[in-house]
């Protein structure tokens, strides 16, 4: 096995070789853990697992950016994402709300507003 050594007897190096070989076990677990995640959401979009484009275009993100601020709050913003055309990004000036993703299934448009919300916000100031 890549990575392990060939000297044999000492504790330390058998926690060496058990480490190595417990990072390189993370490292194949989640390179499969993120091709599942890919497959699992490709067949999300579209069950039959073929790519399709799913970009957010120009028109969209400007129609949902004047949704959010109509309906929500006039100083909310949906900014494109900096490397991903999939999705968009929400904020109230500087501060990051969530993700917006577009959702094409069976020919009905629709956007999903995904935002995580810390147990430390839900403190009272």
């Amino acid at each position: 096995m890549q990575g392990t050594f060939a000297v044999h007897g000492s504790d330390a190096e058998r926690r060496i070789n058990t480490l190595l070989s417990d990072r390189q076990a993370r490292s194949i677990f989640n390179e499969h853990l993120a091709r599942a995640s890919q497959v699992a959401y490709m067949r999300c979009i579209n069950p039959a697992g073929n790519p399709t484009e799913i970009t957010l275009k120009p028109e969209e993100l400007r129609k949902l950016d004047s949704y959010f601020k109509r309906t929500f709050n006039p100083h909310m913003q949906v900014r494109a994402r900096p490397r991903k055309d999939d999705s968009a990004e929400v904020y109230i000036g500087d501060e990051f709300l969530g993700v917006l993703f577009r959702d094409d299934e069976d020919g009905d448009l629709s956007f999903n507003f995904s935002m995580a919300i810390l147990d430390i916000d839900l403190d009272d100031h």
